[in-house]
């Protein structure tokens, strides 16, 4: 199937903020991360319809195909030197459409090759990072799987299915900033390439998607639950943001992070971990009430409060974060870059 033949019925993503629902192509999201594989919801945000087996299997082999390209660049963008401050990831993203030119890829298959690539590039940092040795994709993997094997994540298969039900979460959500920049972007004339690096440093704005890791930094500097009354009366008070907490739509709490709390929750139960739930309620609830009663706002919990707490319990360091997420939402960077390709926008 070529994706340009897609009819696309659906909006990518859509919020009810009435019900406080997150649909992707019209398919609940949350219900969607419950029942699907990683490639069949990207295969859904890309064409607009649900796959076949078939069409599925020809999708996920094409994926592959590209984790072989990544690994043949991977020493042209992870050199000795600093890169000149630019990181190995910006160094990917900058140089995209000249790597879709070495493999003559389409605009279509080089987004996918984007998005196939970039947890290949982002764990090989992380790990040259923290002087290891990287880590190649396996074949017979997919997605989801791959990337925790390449960031040496050692219970892989015990955490395989809450971190996909994470990547799928977080695919898309309409009219967020860094998809704002990635539009603007396009609209004023400039590459894929450098459209797609400005949509990734808008992503790692404390107030946009670095917001999980901090969140995380919040908690930690909370030390316990008791604490929360306290700790979050002078940071409301001192003007500083209460990080996980509100949402530009929704209304109620975010679905996404209902999810993600059940995920914690279950995960830490019983455990040496079981501080990050008590943390996170904490924040929730005490934050929830003080923002309510010190600045006259009714906010509540975001994914950003959730994020990192759950990814540190499947052995993924708070500090990954930020790149996690942004596995997930290069997915729904390139569905729109090809919504505006099919219809004539760019």
């Amino acid at each position: 199937m070529h994706w340009s033949s897609a009819l696309v019925l659906e909006p990518i993503s859509r919020i009810d903020p009435t019900q406080s629902r997150l649909f992707f192509r019209g398919v609940d999201a949350t219900e969607l991360s419950k029942t699907s594989s990683f490639e069949a919801a990207l295969f859904l945000l890309l064409h607009g319809l649900q796959p076949s087996s078939d069409e599925l299997r020809r999708f996920s082999d094409e994926m592959k195909v590209d984790w072989s390209r990544c690994k043949s660049i991977l020493p042209s963008i992870l050199p000795s030197d600093n890169l000149g401050g630019r990181s190995p990831l910006d160094r990917f993203v900058g140089n995209l459409d000249d790597i879709g030119k070495r493999y003559r890829l389409d605009l279509e298959h080089e987004l996918l090759f984007f998005v196939a690539a970039f947890p290949v590039v982002v764990a090989a940092q992380w790990r040259r990072a923290h002087s290891l040795e990287t880590i190649p994709p396996r074949g017979e993997l997919g997605h989801a799987a791959n990337t925790l094997w390449m960031l040496g994540i050692e219970n892989m298969e015990e955490v395989l299915k809450d971190f996909q039900i994470c990547l799928i979460l977080h695919l898309d959500d309409p009219q967020n900033p860094s998809l704002g920049v990635l539009e603007e972007s396009l609209r004023s004339g400039e590459s894929v390439s450098s459209s797609l690096f400005a949509a990734l440093q808008e992503h790692s704005k404390a107030l946009h998607h670095g917001a999980g890791e901090q969140a995380m930094l919040m908690m930690r500097e909370m030390e316990s639950p008791e604490r929360a009354e306290e700790y979050l009366r002078s940071r409301i008070k001192h003007g500083e943001r209460v990080f996980g907490m509100g949402h530009r739509v929704y209304r109620a709490i975010d679905p996404r992070a209902t999810v993600l709390r059940g995920i914690l929750q279950r995960r830490t139960a019983g455990t040496d971990q079981e501080i990050l739930f008590r943390l996170t309620e904490a924040v929730a609830t005490v934050g929830s009430r003080l923002l309510l009663e010190l600045k006259g706002q009714k906010l509540y919990p975001n994914v950003d409060l959730y994020n990192a707490a759950v990814y540190s319990t499947l052995g993924i360091p708070a500090e990954l974060n930020t790149d996690m997420f942004a596995i997930s939402r290069v997915c729904g960077w390139a569905a729109h870059i090809l919504d505006w390709h099919r219809t004539g926008i760019m």
